[in-house]
């Protein structure tokens, strides 16, 4: 017989990363990202670890990251979810099951209004039991180009943290109307900041005279969160497209949501649309108990009307993933 209960002690969240990092652990990156993240929100959070016991023993790990998002107007109290695994030995007698029902109620009672996680391939179907459904359409644009920017060259920074107060305004101007984004703080782009270096993403501040105007977050093959000033001329913003779309050989492959603000500032380019929907795997939510709904009225393409309860599909920046 098992039992679930939130870690209290540091040995307790010490024991319970070990456990995660040993199951999930695919490279020295990968072990590096976790630990940071085990970090951030784990290790020295109380309340953020669920462990499942078995006389005594740990034998199986759920780790909360709680988060604010945002959709236009709405704020949304989230918690994600990962880490989830029992040990092999204590497998095929429902402690998962037992995991994700106790993990599922501690949030319905801490009044998340919804939970998040990214299912792996080989977990696809198992989470549509405990009321999560995909909610992603893995959203991405490729622009195709370049064409002659108008303005004279912009420059490129490296990431600052003392401008992370326009990197989260220029981040809430551009994500406002796309389902997922979260709220940020400077203490977020200081753990951003960690992040990149282990992740392999690359950082771009965009500077125009003197003046912060955008940043992009780039990995080898993309451009994975594109933010600016959205009170900037065209002319600028598409100065910021062509410098990209110089990095990547004319093809720019932008992951970003379908109602990004860059949707209405790049009508000049050649743009193509890609997505696909998966309602048993990928990132998928859960709706709370008080709030309990299978699916979403969501629409995809085109900019939800203000007002309207239709939402995009969720979207999450790899900045976000848990």
């Amino acid at each position: 017989m098992a039992d679930f209960k939130l870690a209290s002690t540091a040995e307790e969240r010490n024991e319970a990363f070990r456990i995660a990092a040993s199951i999930f652990d695919k490279d020295n990156t990968d072990n590096g990202l976790k630990k940071l993240a085990w970090q951030q929100e784990g290790l020295g959070n109380k309340g953020s670890v669920v462990l499942a016991l078995n006389e005594g023993n740990i034998v199986g790990v759920a780790r909360l990251c709680p988060a604010r998002m945002f959709w236009q107007e709405r704020q949304f109290s989230v918690v994600g979810l990962t880490s989830i695994c029992i040990l092999p030995d204590y497998r095929g007698f429902g402690l998962g099951k037992a995991l994700m029902q106790w993990t599922l109620h501690h949030c319905d009672e801490a009044g998340f209004d919804f939970s998040y996680l990214i299912a792996r391939r080989l977990a696809d179907h198992f989470y549509t039991k405990f009321g999560f459904f995909g909610a992603s359409s893995y959203p991405s644009i490729t622009i195709k180009g370049p064409l002659p920017s108008k303005v004279g060259r912009i420059k490129r920074c490296p990431f600052t943290v003392a401008h992370s107060g326009a990197y989260s305004k220029f981040y809430k101007e551009c994500y406002y109307h796309c389902f997922g984004a979260t709220i940020r703080d400077s203490e977020y782009w200081r753990y951003a900041s960690a992040r990149l270096s282990l992740s392999g993403l690359e950082f771009k501040e965009f500077v125009a005279g003197d003046i912060v105007i955008g940043y992009a977050v780039l990995d080898r093959c993309s451009v994975v969160e594109f933010a600016y000033d959205t009170t900037q001329c065209d002319d600028i913003i598409i100065s910021m497209i062509d410098d990209l779309i110089q990095c990547f050989d004319k093809n720019l492959v932008m992951a970003l949501p379908h109602h990004h603000d860059i949707i209405r500032r790049a009508e000049k380019y050649d743009i193509v649309f890609h997505s696909r929907r998966c309602l048993f795997g990928g990132h998928m939510i859960r709706w709370s108990s008080g709030n309990k709904q299978d699916i979403l009225p969501f629409n995809i393409g085109v900019t939800s009307p203000d007002g309207s309860d239709v939402k995009p599909f969720f979207s999450i920046s790899r900045l976000d993933e848990v």
